[in-house]
């Protein structure tokens, strides 16, 4: 069985219901979310040994208008990434016992130790040359993060997303795509 997971306007997926863990409606956040902050979901591609840890926006600040909207953002999205990776690592260990069986099978044999982690932000209708002081800005704030779990930092637009494999097209842009004569 497959999920699709829909968030910022955006239709992540498919994704085997083993493989992906949709931690922002999970039972364990309902229960603690007053506390903290968190991203929408993490999936794991056993291909490339690579767990992603995903937060999606519709919209960034502009860092040449407004340096502290664009600080806040960049706050709020580590902050999120950190407390999906944080909460998974508890529940793996079994911190939250009664909360174990809801992650996905993929997720209680992973190899830590060989695994690619990438924390990954995905802005939907995101100008391609807008992404890489966004990515700059979000590797500086998770820096030291990175370090300690040896992690990736990327920011990605949902173009990109697509050509990834990890948003479907819609049926809006497949339309337009036959409408105009061009194939994606």
């Amino acid at each position: 069985m497959a999920i699709t997971i829909t968030e910022s306007g955006m239709e992540f997926g498919p994704f085997e219901n083993e493989t992906c863990f949709y931690i922002e409606k999970s039972r364990i956040y309902s229960e603690l979310h007053y506390s903290f902050r968190i991203s929408e979901f993490l999936v794991f591609q056993k291909e490339h040994n690579r767990l992603l840890i995903v937060e999606a926006k519709s919209s960034s600040p502009n860092p040449g208008s407004s340096i502290e909207k664009f600080e806040q953002f960049i706050d709020e999205i580590s902050e999120k990434l950190n407390h999906a990776w944080n909460l998974t690592l508890s529940m793996l260990l079994r911190r939250h016992e009664s909360f174990y069986d809801e992650l996905p099978v993929a997720f209680k044999e992973l190899d830590f130790a060989s695994l690619n982690v990438v924390l990954l932000l995905v802005i939907k209708g995101h100008n391609s040359k807008w992404l890489p002081p966004l990515q700059e800005a979000l590797q500086k704030s998770l820096k030291n993060f990175s370090r300690i779990w040896k992690t990736c930092v990327f920011v990605i637009n949902d173009k990109l997303a697509k050509s990834y494999g990890l948003i479907v097209p819609t049926k809006s842009a497949c339309v337009s795509s036959i409408e105009s004569g061009n194939s994606e």
